[in-house]
């Protein structure tokens, strides 16, 4: 019983810490300029609308397409995260993915972290066993590069 009641009450802690995390239940900032690790990819991250759109930041000067947009995950694909969900447009191979993102807090002094992996079909798939896009995103700044508003 008192095992039973401890698991309840670290359970309890997490949700309260992951709410805590990402603004109280606010959306996840992730506002800013972010740098790939494993490509040569600088995304600038902004509000356009209710989402977050990715501008493409060439050579760290020139702003590019929008490449990314973003939304909150609907609460029946939630896990107390404040996952993001969307799409990644790589102009450079030519390819879409349908891509679930995750604000990760600064580990031992360093950045912000972005995590963001998917896949190929036309919407995320959160039970794939492999992902053929996978990317860890460091937070290096402001953004200067702003997204297009969409006209259709």
């Amino acid at each position: 019983m008192v095992a039973a009641t401890m698991a309840a009450a670290m359970i309890a802690a997490f949700c309260v810490a992951a709410v805590a995390g990402n603004g109280a239940g606010g959306p996840p900032a992730i506002e800013g300029r972010w740098v790939a690790e494993k490509r040569g990819l600088v995304l600038d991250l902004s509000r356009c609308g209710a989402a977050w759109c990715g501008v493409e930041v060439i050579d760290g000067k020139s702003c590019g397409a929008t490449m990314l947009r973003l939304a909150i995950a609907p609460s029946s694909q939630q896990k107390g995260d404040g996952s993001l969900i969307g799409r990644i447009e790589l102009a450079a191979a030519g390819q879409s993915y349908a891509v679930e993102a995750r604000l990760l807090e600064p580990r031992e002094g360093g950045p912000p972290q972005l995590s963001m992996f998917g896949n190929r079909s036309g919407r995320f798939e959160p039970w794939s066993r492999s992902y053929p896009f996978r990317e860890m995103f460091a937070r290096a700044g402001d953004a200067t590069c702003a997204a297009a508003p969409k006209v259709s």
